[in-house]
């Protein structure tokens, strides 16, 4: 915000930041030619060590078909229902695993609805937020082909809190494709949903000679200068087991059943001995 004294300091020139040079989106398919069925893991690596990466900006692009197989009744995608498509999602690092998101359907449902308010909302639109009967803006209609993208900020503490680039690391992206996709849709009838195109998309930063000559020779210098440091959050996804009716049945008819087969406590204890009775009568004064 612009203070008092900055309105009448004239004679200040522009700053100019001219860091960085571009930003050129590269486009990463997984590894060989996979076919994405359900329980498949799919791994995207990304090998390059000397470029610097965008991945907090980076997104997952999807592409694929919904088809109910009845068009004349009901049936529509659900809210959220690109995340829903995975069971986890991993992001490595040097062949470490960074953050692991367990079910990031849920996850990212339950963080969406805590920190972000009504004008936060409208980018999410793409990410396939929203979608309800009547808002089924990611679905040709026509064909049945949905796309849409899933930033990883949306879905792992790590790319929303380290904003910095990343370079002189290999990196990889794993997804798990959920085992059934009931949870990607609602209506009267099933559909079925197939993937046809999963692409990691990562913004390249390419910095002036000026900075790239700061940070080769850093790097080149080794030791403790070149560590980096990456402070970020981890979300976790708890769950409790859930008892149906029938198991809660069944545990009180096992309680019913303990508590006829143990013995009553208090007849563990030994019973008393029963006190002598004094035999010894009064003194016979008769003599014979």
């Amino acid at each position: 915000m612009m203070t008092s004294s900055d309105k009448i300091d004239v004679f200040t020139g522009p700053i100019l930041d001219n860091s960085i040079v571009s930003l050129q989106e590269h486009t990463y398919k997984p590894y060989g030619s996979p076919v994405f069925q359900n329980s498949d893991e799919i791994r995207i690596p990304v090998h390059f060590q000397d470029i610097i990466l965008d991945i907090s900006e980076s997104y997952i692009y999807i592409e694929g078909k919904f088809k109910p197989k009845d068009p004349a009744k009901k049936c529509y995608l659900s809210n959220n229902a690109l995340a829903f498509l995975f069971d986890e999602i991993r992001y490595g690092m040097g062949g470490e695993h960074v953050t692991v998101v367990r079910k990031p359907g849920i996850t990212s449902a339950l963080k969406t609805m805590v920190s972000f308010g009504a004008s936060q909302l409208k980018p999410l639109l793409a990410c396939g937020w929203g979608l309800a009967e009547d808002k089924q803006h990611l679905i040709d209609s026509t064909s049945h082909v949905f796309s849409g993208k899933l930033p990883l900020k949306y879905l792992m503490g790590f790319a929303e809190d380290y904003t910095k680039g990343i370079f002189n690391v290999k990196q990889e992206l794993i997804l798990i494709i959920a085992r059934t996709f009931a949870n990607c849709y609602i209506g009267e009838v099933e559909a079925d949903i197939t993937l046809d195109k999963i692409e990691w998309k990562i913004r390249h930063i390419i910095p002036n000679d000026d900075h790239k000559l700061k940070i080769m020779s850093r790097i080149n210098k080794g030791g403790q200068s070149t560590n980096i440091q990456i402070a970020y959050r981890k979300w976790d996804l708890y769950e409790l087991p859930t008892l149906q009716l029938q198991d809660l049945v069944d545990l009180q008819a096992e309680e019913d059943a303990r508590s006829l087969v143990e013995p009553d406590s208090s007849s563990d204890w030994p019973e008393p001995v029963p006190e002598p009775e004094d035999c010894s009568g009064p003194a016979d004064s008769t003599t014979g």
